[in-house]
């Protein structure tokens, strides 16, 4: 059994290991197969070491670039979120100036409309009502040269 201090290192039942589970983090192993024993180590040892080494911390700092590549990402999604709604809310409000401009407009044009038929004459009024103002020239002159003799 583990001790209050130690975490459980056995599989769970799905065949998935979870990191959280082991007493280490794994990036920290740093090399495979190196022998366990300097007594036993050939010359060529400590270069074979060298280029796991080399290419672990590589394969570390590469997990890394990439867990922060896609903090970014998840940020600038974020804040592209943001600004996105921030301007379909602008865009909102100036379609509803322009609507609510457009309808005063309409209010106005209707309003001109009815002043300007109030003011007409109507058809139903007598036209012969200004008889005389409608007489023509020539029938005044006609008028006048008859009492001339």
């Amino acid at each position: 059994m583990a001790d209050e201090g130690e975490k459980e290192t056995t599989a769970p039942k799905s065949g998935v290991w979870d990191a959280s589970l082991l007493p280490f983090d794994p990036r920290e192993v740093v090399a495979k197969n190196v022998s366990g024993s300097t007594a036993g180590a050939g010359s060529g040892d400590f270069h074979v070491y060298r280029n796991q080494r080399r290419k672990e911390l590589f394969r570390i700092e590469k997990l890394e670039k990439q867990s922060a590549d896609i903090e970014d990402d998840r940020k600038f999604e974020e804040e592209l979120m943001k600004k996105k709604e921030v301007e379909e809310e602008k865009t909102r409000k100036r379609a509803q100036k322009r609507k609510k401009k457009k309808q005063k407009q309409m209010e106005l044009k209707k309003q001109k409309k009815v002043a300007a038929t109030e003011d007409k004459p109507k058809a139903s009024e007598d036209p012969n009502e200004h008889k005389e103002s409608n007489l023509s020239r020539s029938d005044h002159n006609e008028s006048t040269l008859g009492d001339v003799k």
